[in-house]
């Protein structure tokens, strides 16, 4: 893949992959087994009935934001939720098909760095006039098929220096 690839080429199709889903009432301690199981960094909130409702990544389970909600919300690390964490879809930058049928690699990506996203939903029109979900570009995997580097995202998610030295140096 080379940033002059079309686009369709580094989107995850949920048509032909099924996306890794957890529901928004979880533990964020499970949310983040499910994605370590599955080889994933990110997952699809869904509510009860299986509506969509955000996206949660190992890195927003990782980082400051469950610490600060639970002094904010006084409770134990086990009482946080995947609905208080993640990004819900109203703050989700996304695209059209349409416009990523028409776009190369290089566009997506340099769209995301633009709005300093990791991931961009792609939306299609569903019959009726509503918006379905129809895919996922990831800035990280992008990234990587490239050969740009270490990903923001693995050096994050090392566990220690040494893993971060190793995954440097094999870059």
């Amino acid at each position: 893949m080379t940033t002059d690839s079309p686009s369709i080429q580094a989107m995850t199709d949920f048509t032909a992959v099924q996306p890794i889903t957890i529901s928004e009432g979880e533990n964020i301690d499970k949310a983040l087994r499910r994605m370590k199981r599955a080889g994933v960094r990110s997952l699809l909130v869904v509510s009860s009935d299986g509506a969509a409702r955000g996206f949660i990544t190992a890195y927003d389970i990782q980082s400051e934001l469950p610490v600060q909600k639970a002094h904010e919300l006084q409770l134990s690390r086990d009482e946080i939720t995947v609905e208080l964490v993640m990004t819900p879809c109203s703050q989700i930058s996304v695209l059209e098909m349409a416009q990523a049928e028409e776009s190369c690699v290089g566009h997506i990506l340099e769209t995301m760095r633009g709005l300093g996203c990791r991931h961009l939903l792609v939306v299609e029109h569903a019959d009726g006039a509503q918006h379905e979900i129809r895919g996922m570009f990831s800035r990280t995997n992008i990234e990587k098929k490239l050969g740009s580097g270490v990903a923001e995202d693995d050096v994050l998610a090392a566990d220690s220096l040494a893993e971060i030295v190793a995954r440097v140096a094999t870059a």
